[in-house]
């Protein structure tokens, strides 16, 4: 127990009367004399909290900050609980760069006084610079929720929007810091930055040269860019996630799904087309019709603006009046949009559709007045076997119960009560629920609930403010039935079918005679650009056979179209079938055009067609035709890239290097250029330091890009660093799970394998192989070499289950029954020994060592008495009948 010692009142005076002399020249910034008289106060009343404190607050302003904190630690342990005292020492170990100390810091300080701004505004410059973003802004929300005049806050806030590149958040943070502070230079000066760089991605080559930005639109996790095609001269929307989104591999590989699905429905009057996937430094684009109109959302806004009078809706957008004609006439057209999607082939038998995540914001209404559904990126793909349920989904994850307004699952007020609950058994009847609440907001402007979390049986309002007819109202009450098992309409014909009778008797006509304003565009206008653009997606999704397919019935047609021929051959060149892609790329340049120029065209054939001659091992005429791309475009990183790989493979080493670099200095950007240059350092070389450089400045441009993750598997391979590698090798596996471990590192894992076992390192030999079989599950020989590799580490269960591996893959194959006859034997478990040599010599009866192993077995049994034994007595008089026909 620690001595507490008593001041004489002389001894607390002085000590007081230095302190205060301390305070002053610390408010006149003189922090050398004033940390004196502290010193000289502490010496009096070392127990007394103040002077410690100020001393420590000296010393942080002098920058001393490790002295500091050793007077804070004194002060805070004559006042453990003083949040200040907490705040100014984790304000000196942040400035040291000890940030995970300064936030067990801060966080006590926190538990002490949650409002004070300054302790959450330290707290998130820590989790900034240890890199954890999205914590960090949640610190300066928690700083600008307590005052919103916190203009240090705003800066932060934008700079780490700045730094994970949503420019446009962070615009509108450091316009807010610099109106609270006009003079705040370091806003300023960001501001600048992220007003040019905003500028050059608008301006630059975005999305490889094809597209000039008109409009950015923002969501959730989303965002669409309202683009010109420069080459097709029409107006397209590209969707992708949001920059803090990109390094997420399951999101990346759900929004790809996502875009296989839409492509898949093709074209529809109903449905917003989606032409084809584009990527660009590592992030995925769906390609999709411009829907030049406006959102159900924005018709119902303007209904709530504007009132309802009568029996008329008093509205107009465009062209258009919402009465309850188009209110039926949107309801009938959903209708069949959504028939439709549940009528389209996945290849998969039995299966149905769900969108969930029907609601006005994803239903656009053209300015003649069709109604196209969007934004698949919730649909799921359900079996028509309920009890053994298999769900195809673009969110896996469904959670068994709902938390929040930002669950994936739908959007809460349009849910049905079984999405709600988390069920994954939906059908067409949860969709179907979900549009009877859009169709009663566009009736009345609201929707049928005030409180969605646990939704009743849906009841009608007594009165309604327009003539609503009884028939439609009953439909919406069959809708919104709770049960699903008591709702009538089972699927969208059904619901279609009553929809339009309602229509044929308040109207007197058929409801498809009434069709002069519809928009057909997405069906004639777009009808060859949608099979062209069809093919490019399927090639980009690694389907060329059907790709090919769909290029050969535009070619019946138009024998003559270079832009077929051309994305033809790029399959062909993809399906390693190179012959036949030259003979595509020379039908492209016999029928291109001269008196219609393309540049871009050309430069992008030469360059593809360089990249098959580089495939089929003949250099020099990839050289060639790299020459010509360059003559047209001297500044295409392209052709200049694929000219390095050939030089690099003739062992033209520099020129190679100062190719890659004027690829860089054009486009630093250029990740291929990166990634080339520093395969090119480890041929010519072995400079595994510089490869490992570059491969992971191609990884900061594009995250997906998993070839670098193989390259730097491979380096560090060579270098033994084994674990690294399965790390790398496992990450590629991850981005792209479908596509086969490169020959080139496969090769070298295996002769680095054989190489460390002739050397008696079998340890490290055994990472080799579990690279491999972590990498390529499906080979049996591989699984054997692990478990050979095993046996040399006497380690022979591991082994055995190795063997067992590679015989489920292979049964034909002897070498693994023999190796796992060798395990058992050293195991001593004779009998099932026996069984492994026997199977060898079914397969194989003239194997010698087979045959020498199953002797040695037979004799060891005889010896064995375990042989009596009632249980192995069948066993033993197999055994006999073998000795005897030996």
């Amino acid at each position: 127990m620690k001595e507490t010692i008593i001041r004489t009142e002389e001894e607390i005076e002085k000590s007081r009367i230095w302190y205060n002399k301390g305070v002053i020249l610390a408010s006149k910034e003189e922090h050398g004399e004033a940390i004196k008289c502290f010193e000289e106060s502490i010496k009096y009343d070392p127990e007394h909290f103040l002077p410690w404190f100020a001393k420590g607050t000296s010393l942080s302003r002098l920058k001393r900050y490790d002295e500091a904190i050793e007077s804070f630690d004194k002060a805070l342990q004559v006042s453990p609980s003083d949040e200040k005292c907490l705040s100014n020492k984790a304000h000196c170990l942040y400035e040291l760069k000890r940030y995970q100390e300064a936030l067990e810091c801060i966080d006590q300080a926190i538990k002490l006084n949650p409002n004070l701004q300054v302790l959450w505004s330290i707290r998130g410059g820590c989790l900034r610079a240890l890199g954890r973003s999205t914590e960090a802004i949640e610190s300066f929300d928690r700083v600008l929720a307590i005052d919103s005049g916190w203009y240090t806050a705003w800066y932060n806030k934008g700079l780490i929007l700045f730094e994970r590149g949503e420019i446009t958040s962070a615009i509108d943070c450091l316009k807010k810091a610099i109106k609270i502070k006009p003079d705040y230079t370091m806003a300023i000066s960001l501001l600048k930055d992220c007003e040019e760089e905003l500028s050059v991605a608008q301006k630059k080559d975005l999305f490889l040269g094809k597209y000039e930005i008109r409009e950015i639109k923002e969501g959730g996790m989303g965002k669409v860019y309202i683009v010109w095609d420069t080459q097709l001269k029409a107006t397209f929307a590209l969707k992708t996630l949001k920059d803090e989104f990109i390094d997420n591999i399951r999101r990346w590989r759900l929004f790809r799904r996502e875009a296989e699905f839409w492509i898949k429905f093709g074209a529809h009057p109903n449905i917003v087309l989606a032409f084809e996937i584009e990527e660009f430094e590592g992030k995925l684009y769906i390609k999709m019709e411009y829907v030049d109109g406006v959102s159900l959302r924005e018709y119902i806004n303007t209904l709530r603006k504007s009132g309802i009078e009568g029996s008329d809706y008093a509205i107009s957008i465009g062209s258009l009046r919402l009465d309850l004609t188009k209110i039926l006439d949107f309801a009938v057209q959903f209708c069949t949009g959504m028939e439709y999607v549940n009528t389209v082939d996945f290849g998969i038998p039995g299966l149905h559709t769900v969108h969930r995540d029907v609601k006005p914001e994803n239903l656009l209404i053209t300015q003649k007045g069709t109604l196209k559904i969007t934004d698949f990126g919730l649909l799921a793909v359900f079996t028509e076997e309920e009890e053994n349920l298999s769900i195809r989904t673009l969110e896996q994850s469904l959670p068994s119960h709902l938390m929040s307004q930002g669950h994936f699952g739908g959007t809460i007020p349009y849910m049905s009560p079984e999405q709600i609950s988390g069920e994954r058994s939906l059908d067409q009847r949860s969709d179907i629920y979900s549009f009877a609440i859009v169709l009663y907001e566009m009736l009345t402007g609201q929707r049928p609930f005030k409180k969605m979390e646990r939704p009743e049986i849906f009841k009608v309002p007594g009165k309604f403010k327009i003539n609503i007819p009884d028939e439609l109202i009953d439909i919406i009450e069959k809708c919104l039935v709770k049960d699903r098992e008591k709702r009538i309409y089972k699927d969208f014909k059904t619901l279609k079918e009553a929809l339009l009778k309602i229509y044929s008797r308040l109207y007197e006509m058929d409801y498809f005679s009434n069709l002069k304003y519809r928009d057909i565009s997405s069906e004639i206008e777009y009808k060859l650009l949608t099979k062209l653009l069809s093919a490019i997606s399927l090639a980009r999704l690694g389907r060329h056979e059907e790709a090919i397919v769909k290029l050969d019935e535009m070619l019946e047609h138009d024998p003559e179209n270079c832009d077929a021929w051309y994305n033809k051959a790029v399959c062909l060149m993809n399906l390693c079938q190179h012959s036949q892609a030259i003979t595509c790329f020379d039908s492209a340049l016999k029928f291109y055009r001269s008196e219609e120029p393309d540049e871009e065209f050309l430069v992008h054939l030469w360059t593809a067609k360089a990249a098959t001659y580089d495939y089929m091992g003949e250099y020099q005429k990839a050289i060639e035709c790299c020459d010509k791309a360059i003559e047209i475009d001297p500044s295409w990183v392209g052709a200049i890239g694929n000219k390095g790989n050939a030089l690099t493979h003739l062992g033209r080493y520099q020129e190679a290097f100062a190719l890659y670099d004027r690829a860089l200095k054009i486009n630093p950007r250029d990740f291929m250029a990166w990634y080339n240059k520093g395969v090119c350092y480890r041929k010519a070389f072995n400079d595994y330091e510089n490869d490992l450089e570059c491969q992971q400045k191609a990884l900061e441009i594009n995250p997906m890009f998993y070839t670098a993750y193989y390259e730097k598997g491979l380096i560090y391979v060579q270098i033994e660093e084994f674990e690294k590698g399965l790390i790398c090798f496992q990450k590629a596996k991850s981005i792209a799970p479908d596509i086969s471990l490169p020959k080139e590192v496969a090769d070298t894992i295996i002769k680095k394998a054989y190489h460390l076992e002739s050397e008696g390192r079998h340890k490290e030999a055994l990472y080799c192989y579990k690279m491999l079989t972590a990498m390529v599950p499906e080979n049996a020989l591989v699984w054997i070499s692990q478990g050979c590799c095993l046996l040399q580490l006497e380690r022979y269960e591991e082994a055995i289950k190795c063997f067992d591996q590679a015989i489920s893959l292979d049964l034909n194959n002897y070498m693994p029954y023999l190796d796992k006859g060798i395990a058992l034997f050293q195991l001593r478990k004779y009998a099932q020994a026996l069984k492994c040599f026997n199977k060898v010599l079914e397969i194989y009866p003239a194997h010698n060592n087979a045959q020498t192993a199953r002797k040695m077995c037979l004799e060891e049994l005889k010896k064995s008495t375990i042989a009596q034994s009632p249980e192995l007595k069948e066993s033993f008089d197999l055994i006999r009948k073998l000795i005897k026909n030996d």
